[in-house]
């Protein structure tokens, strides 16, 4: 299992590092102004990811083993058109993008909720390597194809949104092949499995995304109060941030596809292996993050960008402790209990309004108290996960 968990983190640092490239190049070539506008576009695929996965997404490793696979895959298809086009319009009714955007929003949506399905149905059938290689690929195609319309002239983050949205487009067409081939081949296999309907792919799918979308609220509520042309500094530290999760996110991923479908007892060796993993890395990755100094950030991103060590702080109490609650997530999603990945969320987003609240009702909100608010939450999220697996296990956390 490490062993698989060391491949899958190797390519997600891989990919990190060349996202981290581009997030580089969008800072220096396009400034602080668009690059909140990029990170506004990523928040509204996000939303249209997540009401897409209700149908499925990232339940999809535990439902392969009940229903119809290739079911599975054609029913989230027609689903994800719905987010795909409302999202975009809802955006574009409140002005806070245009209609050329919102279109093309609507199409890269729904090609990416395409995308994130083939890469559940690959881990669900343990190709690793092909997953592991798409992680790669769609950072790298992104990259090229961002750096090829800035030549071109495209010197906005309209360029990033065309890069990333035909990215997801030439791999989504790669797995479509591969994932048509592989279902005609496991024909017999699969013949005499249970079709799914709708709604059997609904339940777990919205408590699962449920708990998605609560995150991704939380993690981005900043985004809806302040504008984004002042986010573009947050935007950065957000995304060094999420690097320390893809220690936990790395290991999830594969508790996740090796426990689906095992009787309970059995997976509890993988889950004690990866989270002391996590444990004792994700501490590592805060201490070098504590000693970098502001120099360093600047010489990546450019003057304008000053002050993203001081936000990084800030931040600290929750990036120690937040991958407590990823890694827990993962393991309880694969014994099918996704109820129990929402309530540590609900709580940490209410802590998030909360702190929330009372700075805005003593106009004192700016862009370090919301981060602050954050910071807290992740820490109630790990806390809360802890408490109710112990609770519904009736055992300490790791016998």
């Amino acid at each position: 299992m490490l062993k698989t968990a060391g491949f899958t983190f190797g390519s997600r640092v891989g990919a990190a590092a060349i996202n981290f490239g581009l997030i580089i190049a969008i800072s220096q070539l396009l400034g602080p102004s668009e690059r909140g506008h990029c990170s506004l576009y990523l928040v509204i695929l996000m939303l249209i990811a997540g009401v897409s996965d209700i149908m499925a997404g990232a339940a999809t490793s535990f439902l392969v083993h009940k229903y119809f696979p290739p079911g599975i895959y054609k029913l989230n298809a027609r689903w994800a058109l719905i987010p795909s086009v409302l999202i975009p319009i809802g955006w574009y009714l409140f002005a806070a993008i245009s209609i050329e955007e919102a279109a093309m929003l609507m199409i890269f949506g729904w090609v990416h909720c395409r995308f994130n399905l083939q890469q559940q149905l690959l881990l669900a059938f343990h190709f690793f390597t092909r997953f592991n290689l798409n992680s790669i690929l769609f950072p790298l195609s992104s990259a090229v194809l961002f750096l090829f319309f800035w030549k071109m002239g495209i010197q906005s983050a309209i360029g990033y949104l065309m890069a990333i949205g035909l990215a997801w487009g030439l791999i989504f067409i790669s797995n479509q092949t591969f994932l048509r081939r592989y279902f005609s081949n496991k024909e017999q296999d699969f013949a005499g499995v249970l079709h799914p309907n709708p709604m059997d792919l609904i339940r777990p799918g919205i408590l699962n995304q449920a708990a998605h979308i609560v995150s991704l609220l939380n993690n981005r509520f900043v985004f809806f109060l302040l504008p984004a042309t002042g986010l573009g500094l947050w935007s950065n530290v957000l995304t060094i941030s999420e690097a320390v999760f893809m220690i936990p996110g790395s290991l999830g991923q594969i508790i996740y596809a090796l426990s689906s479908g095992k009787k309970k007892g059995e997976d509890e060796g993988i889950f004690r292996k990866a989270f002391m993993v996590n444990l004792f890395a994700s501490f590592a990755a805060v201490l070098v993050l504590i000693f970098i100094p502001e120099e360093w950030w600047l010489f990546l991103f450019g003057q304008s960008f000053s002050g993203i060590r001081e936000l990084l702080l800030l931040l600290l109490p929750g990036l120690a402790t937040y991958g407590i609650y990823l890694i827990i997530s993962y393991m309880q999603s694969s014994e099918g209990k996704f109820e129990k990945n929402l309530y540590p969320l609900l709580i940490a987003f209410g802590v998030n309004i909360g702190i929330t609240g009372w700075y805005w009702s003593q106009d004192i909100y700016i862009l370090e108290k919301g981060i602050i608010a954050l910071s807290f939450s992740w820490v109630f999220a790990a806390v809360g996960a802890a408490f109710i697996r112990i609770k519904s296990a009736g055992k300490p956390l790791l016998k």
